[in-house]
């Protein structure tokens, strides 16, 4: 019966994990097409790199994000249609670089905000906007909350 109950519960905590990538997704691909639409408006394509009074959205740590996101979420997928341990540590250990990122790329959105230092070119895909109203502290909240379940997940995985 404990068997049963966890295993339920280990396909519940991988549906809430597919949901929070799957709600991260949604939300950088929401604001990347948004910006790639804002910038193509502005400049006429969205291949030019140089000569802009605005970041190129594919230049921007927001992209990458953005992919990282569609990744981890694909990754999810796959584990709660078939599921292995070995798997969910690999998704796991990429959340945990994932909100690394998101936290280095809102420490430096944060010293350009505040100017607590010079940090010299704006990386941010919002500039000027305060660090915890960006789309990266967002970001960061939905690979956080995804690192936790992935962790969680690793722990029921192992210790049965």
């Amino acid at each position: 019966m404990h068997a049963l109950t966890s295993i339920g519960a280990l396909q519940k905590l991988l549906l809430v994990q597919v949901l929070l990538l799957g709600g991260g997704t949604l939300f950088s691909s929401y604001t990347m097409f948004g910006q790639l639409y804002a910038f193509r408006e502005l400049h006429g394509t969205i291949f030019q790199f140089t000569d802009t009074f605005t970041n190129n959205p594919l230049a921007t740590p927001c992209f990458f994000g953005s992919l990282a996101f569609l990744i981890a979420f694909t990754a999810s997928v796959v584990l709660l249609l078939r599921f292995e341990w070995r798997d969910e540590r690999w998704l796991r250990n990429f959340l945990i670089f994932c909100v690394c990122f998101a936290a280095i790329v809102l420490a430096y959105e944060a010293c350009d905000f505040f100017q607590w230092i010079h940090v010299g070119t704006a990386v941010s895909c919002a500039p000027g906007v305060n660090p915890l109203q960006s789309p990266c502290f967002v970001g960061l909240v939905f690979f956080v909350l995804s690192a936790l379940s992935a962790q969680r997940i690793v722990r029921m995985t192992t210790s049965t």
